[in-house]
């Protein structure tokens, strides 16, 4: 696939390719989508298997109701919730869309998809609608009210993947860059670094611990997390539900013409989920690890070291060094243009595990 860029996006609009009938404007390579109803579940007793098979409009007539959020609603952790955008989407034939948390919220513990919304992925035909996506905590509480812009929409189109054989000569080539530790740290060589699909992620050594309060967007929350430092030497327990923010050791740049893709965690699950340590792996750290906003800006948006949200499953320990996330490429359709105007990442030159800066102006 290629992910479309801002000035190919304008120009899909402009030939009638895609449509919305409200929209923000574009950034360099996605729409902010803003959420207008909010839904929770009303029946009980339907198995899963029938759910896949009903309509959208079936699933929101017999298994969920609308919940009123004409003021602020708290969003409670682990909790289920579904909502649709303001925007109405159409997709002419050979597009693709996906729906992804954008990063300020990903932070702040919000986790959205769109992977139930089958007629985003329908190439072989024209989709129009709003799609009907999940939203949720990843253990923790926050605030929410109407028009809050939770997502992002990417636009697809079919061509090839970057294959890994891609990847390596990207890197040999030095337009995937992997530094170790920040900006000024050394270039790692691709003998230095370990692949599994792409290039694996290490956990950096700072990350932010969530203290159960409630976070509000547009806020600093920064006092709601406490700082911790890890260890490559000694374990860090987590009990259950925590929820904690971390970052790759790596400093990444990604190529110009790529968007970069960071894998689930569970990706890397083996025996051996401790990297560069004296400890034995004998089972997977139980924590998911989700890069809720899981696309990378290519170098000129953003580069830095990638922040990972992550929540605890069962009590385990973390430590600095282990396997966190491996990086992937997507193609870019177009060139980014405008980039201090349109598509600079509040979060470029980022070093180690950040908050939210959702309160911060670009």
């Amino acid at each position: 696939m290629a992910i479309l860029c801002r000035d190919h996006l304008i120009l899909a609009e402009n030939r009638g390719y895609i449509a919305f009938n409200d929209r923000l404007d574009y950034s360099a390579f996605s729409l902010d989508m803003r959420l207008e109803k909010l839904y929770k579940r009303k029946a009980l007793g339907v198995s899963q298997n029938e759910e896949l098979e009903m309509s959208q409009e079936t699933f929101m007539d017999e298994i969920i109701e609308e919940i009123p959020i004409d003021s602020e609603f708290i969003l409670e952790p682990d909790q289920d919730y579904f909502w649709q955008p303001v925007e109405e989407i159409f997709l002419r034939q050979g597009l693709k869309g996906k729906i992804t948390t954008r990063s300020s919220w990903a932070r702040l513990g919000i986790r959205v998809q769109s992977e139930s919304d089958e007629y985003l992925k329908k190439v072989d035909k024209n989709t129009l609608g709003k799609p009907l996506c999940t939203i949720r905590t990843t253990g923790t509480r926050v605030k929410l009210k109407k028009l809050d812009a939770v997502a992002q929409l990417f636009i697809e189109k079919n061509t090839g993947h970057p294959t890994r054989e891609h990847i390596i000569s990207f890197l040999e080539q030095g337009s995937l860059v992997l530094k170790e530790g920040g900006e000024k740290g050394k270039q790692l060589r691709l003998e230095d670094i370990e692949f599994h699909g792409g290039p694996v992620l290490t956990m950096d050594p700072q990350v932010f611990v969530y203290n159960g309060e409630i976070l509000i967007p547009g806020e600093d929350n920064k006092n709601k997390f406490e700082r911790v430092q890890l260890s490559y030497l000694k374990d860090f327990y987590l009990p259950p539900d925590t929820f904690f923010i971390s970052s790759s050791h790596e400093y990444v740049q990604v190529p110009s013409f790529c968007v970069g893709i960071v894998t689930e965690r569970n990706s890397l699950f083996s025996n051996d989920s401790f990297k560069k340590t004296g400890h034995s792996a004998y089972l997977p750290p139980q924590f998911a690890s989700h890069p809720n906003a899981p696309y990378i800006g290519p170098v000129g948006v953003f580069e830095g070291q990638v922040t990972f949200e992550n929540q605890v499953t069962e009590p385990t320990k973390i430590i600095a060094g282990m396997k966190q996330s491996e990086l992937l490429l997507d193609f870019l359709s177009g060139q980014i243009t405008n980039v201090e105007e349109f598509g600079k990442s509040r979060y470029d030159k980022q070093n180690g595990a950040t908050t939210s800066r959702s309160h911060e102006k670009r």
